[in-house]
């Protein structure tokens, strides 16, 4: 069974094994005595269902946040943080299950990198080939699941047939006994969430020489029928020589939002949020929101809950930055707006569509830009957290790309990949504009329409402010003049009455 590790508080060190139906309050009586005085009496429960570990508040009075976000009910996964006041305890896995400096089907595991989704992440060396891997060792609720086990296999060889220098090569997948795992290429470097996190928004240059490399990877993995289903920062590792690889290709995730990490909230697609599956263009869309946060510093949506945001991602549109960032040119930020639009038939339809028009946007990147000044950038600071993954380390240079020539993509559409085990790739009718056309991006109506509607609405409110400040400008100026006549009249009849 899993447990809990007191991080801070006054029970600071104390393992707490965790048992179905457990109470965290104040009471002497709850399974977890939480010494805070922003704990309420009964505050929390953890509880099991459908195999699966949640924490639910129990209506108190300052809330439960789970890593550093206010919840009601939420799913927990392997390192998360549940806060109670001051109070910290970590979700973890029990200790029999860490194997380190075991060996298990000829991997040799050296390290704990931490919990992915569905299993615990290992650095080992494989003994025959005396090389350094990733093992990324199945979740026993899972393993217990022969159908989800079927899938894990099934997805893993897909993922095994990519061979983009983007993508974090799947090198085999099997068994002993009854623990699965995948073994996967290990990647000196750091996630592209703890670079921005660390270093703030990237240039407009390497913010798109990153993205075309993650473009092209996978526009090859929904060429073969694999669709990511969570790609994030948190996802993206950058090596230390800057090149962006994809990570979790091939792993298969868990489609109900409620039981995502509260992180991956942060980039989920609206067909998700509706409950009504993925597909290749469900990457799009959160490749589209890792592009706004590469260039902005952090997501578009600031939300205080699970739900909020997924309610963002239903209904809220996602800003264009180029209206608020001068140093954004007009092409990349309606892009990046192309592919977070609500509507499927709206959103770009391929990832060869994507690609294209980001090859497009590199030309005259590398040039000075000539706009004129705008609205100045505001980074936004809060957004939905989560635990992060500490098995990346290393200092991050910058691609060294800046004197290469950029390379013309033919405009010929890749055919579409046969069916597989994967939800079907959707191609639905082609929005690109013609080879010629003058802009470089192609902008649906109601993009154009709502960007129309929004410089309406500056205009009007511009023209009700002038109004409104020529009218109190009017007015003082009457006080002035009705207070000195009042003076000139008292001095005058002052003066007369002297006399």
């Amino acid at each position: 069974m899993p447990r809990l590790f007191c991080q801070a508080g006054k029970s600071i060190g104390q393992d707490y094994p965790i048992v179905d139906n457990m109470i965290l309050g104040r009471k002497k009586d709850c399974a977890i005595i939480v010494d805070d005085d922003k704990a309420s009496r009964e505050h929390a429960k953890i509880y099991k269902e459908d195999g699966a570990f949640y924490v639910e508040d129990l209506n108190s009075s300052n809330g439960t946040y789970l890593n550093d976000i206010l919840i009601n009910k939420h799913l927990l996964n392997y390192g998360d943080k549940i806060r109670i006041g001051r109070t910290i305890l970590a979700f973890l896995a029990d200790p029999v299950q860490n194997l380190e400096g075991q060996t298990v089907a000829g991997f040799k595991i050296e390290k704990n990198l931490g919990a992915r989704g569905i299993g615990i992440v290992y650095r080992a060396r494989q003994v025959k080939l005396a090389r350094m891997v990733a093992l990324k060792v199945l979740d026993k609720d899972f393993a217990d699941d022969p159908a989800f086990v079927e899938r894990f296999i099934e997805e893993a060889r897909a993922a095994g047939k990519l061979r983009h220098t983007g993508v974090i090569q799947v090198f085999d997948v099997g068994h002993e006994g009854d623990l699965y795992y995948v073994c996967m290429e290990y990647v000196s470097g750091k996630t592209l969430r703890d670079t921005i996190k660390e270093e703030g928004a990237f240039p407009l240059l390497r913010a798109l020489e990153t993205a075309k490399t993650i473009a092209e990877a996978l526009k090859e993995a929904h060429d073969a029928g694999v669709i990511h289903g969570e790609l994030n920062p948190a996802n993206i590792i950058l090596t230390m020589e800057g090149m962006a690889k994809i990570a979790e290709l091939g792993i298969p995730k868990n489609p109900d939002p409620a039981k995502k990490d509260v992180y991956a909230l942060n980039y989920l697609s609206p067909e998700e949020a509706l409950g009504l599956g993925i597909t290749a263009q469900s990457d799009i869309y959160s490749f589209g929101i890792s592009m706004y946060e590469m260039l902005n510093g952090s997501p578009p949506f600031v939300a205080r809950s699970a739900g909020e945001i997924i309610e963002k991602h239903k209904k809220e549109a996602v800003p264009d930055l180029s209206e608020t960032n001068r140093d954004i040119p007009n092409m990349v930020g309606l892009m990046i707006k192309k592919m977070c639009l609500k509507n499927l038939q709206n959103r770009y339809g391929s990832m060869n569509e994507v690609l294209e028009d980001i090859i497009k946007a590199l030309s005259p990147a590398k040039k000075p830009s000539k706009r004129l000044p705008a609205t100045p950038h505001k980074h936004r600071k809060h957004h939905l957290g989560g635990h992060h993954h500490g098995h990346v380390k290393h200092q991050v240079k910058p691609p060294p790309h800046q004197g290469q020539a950029v390379h013309k993509v033919s405009s010929k559409r890749t055919p579409a990949a046969p069916a597989s085990h994967r939800s079907p790739i959707a191609k639905p009718p082609s929005h690109r504009a013609a080879e010629d056309a003058p802009t470089p991006v192609e902008i649906d109506s109601e993009v154009i329409a709502a960007r129309d509607e929004r410089r309406h609405e500056r205009a009007f409110r511009l023209k009700q402010t002038k109004s409104i400040v020529e009218l109190v400008i009017g007015v003082s100026l009457l006080f002035v003049l009705f207070f000195l006549s009042y003076i000139i009249v008292y001095i005058v009849l002052s003066m007369a009455s002297g006399k």
